[in-house]
């Protein structure tokens, strides 16, 4: 398993817009993906999915991975499990510590 090359993948994306559900570009992916590595999340998130971490972008997703209360992070745990959204979150926090 693994990412296709970014050339079978040419969907260009802009970021979610808030509220939208976490994830959702890659739930209707279809794709197997295994998200191991901070560089693997980052190569799926701004190459894959085209859309670029930019410090608003990072800033809601860290508010909302980190609220277990809303039914957006539950999907996420739901469809990629807890242990994954604490790696997920903190990937946004090193990417944030980044830009």
């Amino acid at each position: 398993m693994g990412h296709a090359p970014a050339a079978e993948n040419p969907r260009p994306q802009t970021a979610p817009a808030a509220g939208q559900p976490l994830g959702s570009r890659l739930y209707k992916a279809n794709t197997p993906m295994k998200l191991a590595t901070y560089a693997d999340w980052r190569r799926c998130i701004e190459v894959q999915c085209g859309i670029p971490l930019t410090a608003p972008y990072i800033a809601e997703r860290i508010r909302a991975l980190s609220d277990q209360t809303s039914d957006q992070t539950r999907k996420f745990v739901e469809v990629w499990g807890e242990p994954h959204r604490q790696r997920v979150l903190a990937w946004f926090k090193q990417a944030n510590a980044e830009i």
